[in-house]
């Protein structure tokens, strides 16, 4: 069996964050666009005002929402990218109370967090283990209702 991926395009997750990746990248560029071209066309008042020698140390400003931007931008995917993570690190949690042996909860979510269709796949497999007498489901009645059982 190799190793090697047949498909680049596995996941709709892949999907998502392309998509907002781009977003960011439009997004970005319209704003610097749209700040650069007003503080251009201010500057060029004020040069036929008050003389280029009063303006032409004040354009640093401009780059004031440029770096605003930036930080919601940063905010915005640190909260999207904590939609993965933290399932991933639910996950392996779960995945390493199993292997040591130790009773495990059900995998739950956020409603928001993606990865939903592995907490599925994890938490069958859960029942099929805890069938066999591989693991032990804790607190078994309040998992029951935690998934809808």
């Amino acid at each position: 069996m190799s190793n090697q991926r047949s498909r680049v395009w596995i996941d709709s997750f892949q999907t998502r964050m392309m998509c907002r990746i781009l977003f960011y990248c439009i997004a970005y560029q319209v704003s610097l666009w749209i700040i650069l071209t007003v503080v251009h066309s201010y500057f060029e008042g004020m040069d036929a005002l008050a003389g280029q020698a009063l303006t032409e140390n004040l354009a640093w400003p401009a780059l004031l929402p440029v770096f605003a931007f930036l930080g919601v931008i940063t905010i915005d995917a640190v909260r999207y990218v904590h939609r993965v993570v933290g399932p991933i690190y639910r996950f392996r949690k779960t995945i390493q109370a199993i292997a040591a042996g130790e009773p495990v909860d059900l995998v739950t979510l956020r409603r928001q967090d993606f990865l939903q269709d592995i907490m599925k796949d994890l938490n069958d497999m859960i029942h099929v283990l805890e069938e066999k007498g591989v693991v032990v489901v804790k607190d078994r009645q309040l998992t029951d209702d935690a998934v809808g059982v």
